[in-house]
């Protein structure tokens, strides 16, 4: 177990700072560009939410950041929830978890230059989760998207 504990503080430290770019050409400078947080997590024990962006205009992205031009975009967001069955007995992510909803779903919204943005998911209601987008500096909300689950 201890191994499973070493690998994943290497490939957070391997991913650390990674930041990937959205356009064409070279890199601009940060007050060209926003600056998304590629995934955001959430926890209501036994319930953990994490929402990652896929893709950024249809274009696929990788990496903890997004760089992207000012104006309108199209974010494809995969959300999953997992039930910890076992919370005290697993010492490392994804042990003793059950995958209870999972989703893709597409979120609209307006860059600034200059701006961060970071990505939220959390359970709202029973069955009901919100995905949004907040910007970092005012925690204004720019982009939301409610998603029920079917019975």
């Amino acid at each position: 177990m201890r191994c499973f504990q070493v690998l994943n503080v290497m490939l957070l430290a391997l991913t650390a700072g990674c930041t990937t770019a959205s356009y064409p050409g070279p890199r601009l400078a940060k007050d060209q560009v926003a600056l998304i947080r590629r995934c955001g997590y959430s926890a209501r024990p036994p319930l953990h939410t994490s929402a990652c962006i896929q893709d950024v205009d249809g274009a696929p992205v990788d990496g903890n950041h997004v760089e992207i031009l000012p104006g309108r975009h199209d974010l494809g967001v995969r959300i999953i929830t997992n039930r910890s069955l076992y919370p005290t007995a697993c010492q490392f992510p994804g042990c003793g978890e059950l995958n209870i909803f999972s989703a893709s779903i597409s979120i609209a919204f307006h860059a600034e230059a200059g701006h961060e943005y970071g990505i939220y998911a959390r359970e709202a209601e029973l069955k009901e989760w919100q995905v949004g987008i907040v910007d970092e500096r005012s925690q204004a909300v720019v982009g939301e998207k409610k998603i029920v689950r079917s019975p």
